[in-house]
């Protein structure tokens, strides 16, 4: 029997209890948030959201490695996988914590990732970059490697946004065509005999590089067969220990506890924006977000911070946090939201 509508009482009922079923489902989303019927968070899952929201507030060690390598000089993240550098190469799967090592004979300086392919700066006077494969995960291959000219140790490695990467030593950078990984090729090379790199970091087409000399200098490398010095800026803040890029600014740490800003936005004419009092050498800078980053100063006592940099006129200190032992390296895993600070690992709570 149809009525008005053209509904007949079967239809009807079928109406009537979808409506009912949504309203149930309404309610119960309201009162019991995300976390209510439809939305099961896993562990890890949970972890992602509430590292990635809101203000880091307390922070506590979730793992300290017994076994690895004591202070390592570098740290890197791969996906699942850290990346832990001292006398050789130690891989550890950040959810379970496995680990196996690769020993080499020398020291890792510096670890960049590009793909399933690993790139190390070491101390090897004939092959101070090395290349290993970690397509199998915690079976980490040596492939390749490759010998640069001078007797001084490879310092720091980074990868451009093309398919280059930039090796720093004591007396210049050297650029390597990467594109297959376990054969680097040398295609461009500056030669800074007149002054030391201290640190550098990649910015697009540009090196952001701090010397000896207490200068910043901005090098061009769009045409990486003829790299260039595009710029040179006294700092004043005498001897220089870090450099950090994000975006057009330039986080550099004075060894005398000042951290200056500088506007690198014109590469012929970088300005600087401020100079804050840290109280410390910043070691590293790891961002958080777009916003915020980590500072791992000189010392044991409050020696990682988190910082607000969103106004470059005026950081704020937001959180002070004690990692024992003086640690020398730190990254951030924004995948699982996991600091890591020599050899612990931490998370947000």
């Amino acid at each position: 029997m149809n009525d008005y509508y053209g509904l007949n009482l079967f239809t009807k009922a079928a109406v009537v209890s979808f409506f009912v079923l949504a309203i149930v489902f309404i309610v119960v989303g309201t009162i019991f948030g995300e976390q209510g019927p439809g939305r099961v968070l896993f562990a890890e899952e949970e972890l992602v959201v509430k590292a990635s929201v809101g203000e880091v507030r307390n922070w506590s060690v979730l793992y300290e490695a017994d076994l690895l390598i004591n202070q390592p000089g570098s740290l890197a993240v791969s996906g699942d996988y850290l990346l832990v550098g001292d006398r050789g190469l130690e891989v550890i799967n950040l959810l379970n914590f496995n680990k196996q090592q690769l020993r080499l004979s020398m020291l890792v300086n510096s670890i960049s990732v590009k793909g399933q392919k690993v790139f190390l700066a070491t101390s090897n006077p004939n092959q101070e970059l090395e290349v290993v494969d970690l397509s199998q995960g915690l079976k980490p291959l040596l492939v390749g490697g490759f010998n640069i000219i001078g007797e001084q140790p490879a310092l720091k490695t980074l990868l451009t946004k093309d398919d280059n990467l930039v090796v720093a030593k004591d007396n210049g950078f050297f650029i390597f065509n990467v594109i297959t990984a376990d054969r680097p090729v040398l295609v461009g090379q500056l030669i800074t005999e007149d002054f030391r790199i201290n640190d550098f970091s990649v910015s697009g087409d540009r090196l952001i590089a701090i010397m000896n000399d207490g200068r910043l200098r901005i090098i061009d490398i769009s045409r990486v067969r003829a790299p260039h010095l595009a710029a040179s800026l006294d700092l004043q803040c005498g001897e220089l220990s870090s450099v950090t890029v994000k975006g057009n600014r330039a986080y550099i740490s004075c060894v005398g506890g000042e951290l200056v800003v500088v506007n690198i936005k014109n590469s012929i004419n970088p300005l600087i924006l401020s100079r804050t009092e840290i109280g410390r050498a910043v070691k590293k800078m790891v961002f958080v977000d777009k916003k915020r980053a980590f500072f791992l100063l000189e010392g044991d006592s409050n020696n990682v911070q988190l910082w607000n940099l969103d106004n470059a006129l005026s950081l704020q200190l937001e959180k002070k946090v004690t990692v024992g032992g003086d640690p020398q390296a730190m990254t951030y895993n924004s995948k699982l939201g996991r600091l890591i600070v020599g050899n612990k690992v931490i998370r947000p709570e």
